[in-house]
């Protein structure tokens, strides 16, 4: 069984397209040969995963018949058994092409259409393989052009697509998501999820950012950049995903962006050794607790339909010496702003798992208040309906903004 844990992260993901109309490298590795030289080379310039697709998903692009797709991977799926030590994904949407790559030693299905079906989860549980779920929001998930808040919106339709998984019997560790980047979103759209990774992350499960060559660098640089000559836009946009947050960076100049990630990875070791601002003694702590809401929050659709209660505390982790100092509202954060931020996300929707609920809060906390450097969440259900009697169930969440070590 394949299992992304297995992976040191971060890590980078090389891209081998066996296709002649990729946005980026279309036909330069249609040919079978120049495609496993390819591979080996991936392999050599230290990528964790080599990921393989034979159906172009650019704007515009046909899609193929399944046949044709195994058609394209078979010669290169076979000449590279027994040749690869990294494991290799495949880059479809379709079952059949899948679990024939699947049989002929792939590990990995790189899923893009942005929906989990039971055809897929089937292929995907009975060969034990890895499966990448990616938000596509020019998909199924076409509400995101509707919804006023685009992170928010991305990370409900992760969790619903991990649930959905694993009610089809795909264990959670063989799950890895994919921002879906480029994908039925707008620039603006970009590159907020670009900054948002650590608050997309759901059950710990491993987060892929997909940004290599794409069309949101072009329109940062200038519009006639063509996708070979982002490579600078490239390493600067992986970067960004890996602080915040992203475990798998996918990438065609594999060499350069398994360098970029050695760097950040050795900064970031270097910076988590250093004492936690958190636990400094100048960084101070304003406590909010005993907040009750009736809500429909809950697995059982009774919980959903009639409601019930629930309390939550919370801790922001803020420096209050200007605040303190000038006696001035404006330099700390308003708690009574907070209470109305908090009520009305946790009073919007209905959530299966009361851990989605409490994410929700956190992440609408660190967007709205600049000044909160970390906060921790506990949740309570003290009318839980279990058949043991508890005078509480709850949950506690801890959050950070990047930059602030755990």
């Amino acid at each position: 069984m394949f299992l992304f844990a297995d992976l040191a992260y971060p890590c980078v993901m090389g891209i081998l397209n066996v296709t002649p109309d990729s946005f980026s490298d279309g036909g330069d590795y249609f040919a079978p040969q120049d495609a496993i030289d390819r591979a080996l080379r991936v392999e050599q310039e230290g990528a964790a995963i080599l990921d393989i697709g034979a159906q172009s998903t650019r704007p515009g692009s046909q899609q193929l018949p399944p046949e044709e797709e195994i058609r394209r991977l078979s010669p290169v799926l076979n000449a590279l058994r027994g040749r690869v030590r990294i494991p290799i994904s495949v880059d479809t949407f379709e079952p059949m092409v899948a679990d024939e790559a699947l049989r002929l030693g792939a590990q990995i299905v790189n899923d893009v259409s942005g929906v989990v079906t039971p055809a897929m989860a089937e292929v995907v549980r009975r060969r034990q393989a890895g499966w990448i779920l990616m938000h596509n929001g020019g998909g199924a998930d076409a509400e995101l052009r509707y919804h006023p808040d685009v992170v928010t919106c991305v990370h409900d339709s992760l969790c619903r697509m991990v649930c959905q998984a694993e009610a089809y019997g795909v264990e959670p560790a063989c799950l890895c998501i994919d921002l879906g980047i480029g994908f039925g979103k707008t620039q603006a759209d970009n590159m907020l999820l670009l900054t948002s990774a650590d608050t997309l992350r759901t059950k710990g499960i491993a987060l892929l950012a997909g940004v290599s060559r794409k069309r949101l660098i072009g329109n940062v640089l200038e519009e006639s950049t063509r996708p070979k000559e982002r490579l600078g836009g490239t390493i600067a946009a992986q970067t960004i995903a890996q602080l915040y947050g992203a475990d798998i960076l996918r990438a065609h100049d594999v060499a350069q962006s398994v360098q970029a990630c050695k760097f950040v990875k050795s900064l970031r070791l270097t910076s988590a050794s250093k004492t936690c601002k958190m636990d400094a003694p100048e960084l101070d702590q304003m406590h909010i607790s005993g907040l009750e809401f009736y809500a429909f929050h809950g697995v059982l659709p009774e919980e959903r339909s009639l409601g019930q209660r629930f309390v939550l505390d919370m801790i922001l982790w803020i420096d209050l010496r200007e605040a303190c100092e000038a006696d001035d509202l404006r330099r700390t954060v308003n708690y009574a702003d907070v209470l109305k931020t908090v009520e009305t996300v946790f009073l919007q929707q209905s959530c299966m798992l009361i851990e989605h609920a409490a994410q929700s809060v956190a992440a609408a906390v660190l967007r709205d208040y600049a000044p909160v450097e970390r906060l921790r969440i506990t949740l309570h259900k003290p009318n839980a309906p279990v058949k043991n009697h508890t005078a509480d169930i709850a949950i506690t969440i801890n959050r950070r903004r990047v930059g602030v070590q755990k």
